[in-house]
């Protein structure tokens, strides 16, 4: 399993805090969604972990994972669906 940087967190959190514009999510809920995006399966785990702790541009992980960069970006966009709906039904977020 993948250890986690601070600045790697650092990175996640800016993500995050994209997806809620209105909300701040404290430090230990960053480590929940980590642990989150750890439980999902392959590719989207690895398509998650490389677009947002590794900062790799899509086309790059595109190429690292052998798929069509219109794969890469739809499977990125449905996991992040996937991850907010988590964590809202998991409690992390108390917004609409």
């Amino acid at each position: 399993m993948r250890q986690i940087s601070s600045s790697q967190n650092a990175i996640i959190k800016e993500e995050i805090a994209y997806i809620f514009t209105d909300e701040i999510i404290a430090n230990e809920q960053i480590t929940s969604i980590v642990a989150l995006i750890e439980q999902f399966p392959v590719p989207e785990k690895d398509i998650l972990s490389a677009y947002y702790l590794d900062e790799q541009k899509l086309a790059e992980i595109a190429t690292a994972l052998q798929l069509p960069l219109s794969t890469v970006k739809s499977k990125l966009y449905r996991s992040r669906d996937k991850l907010q709906k988590s964590i809202i039904d998991g409690g992390f977020y108390n917004g609409h």
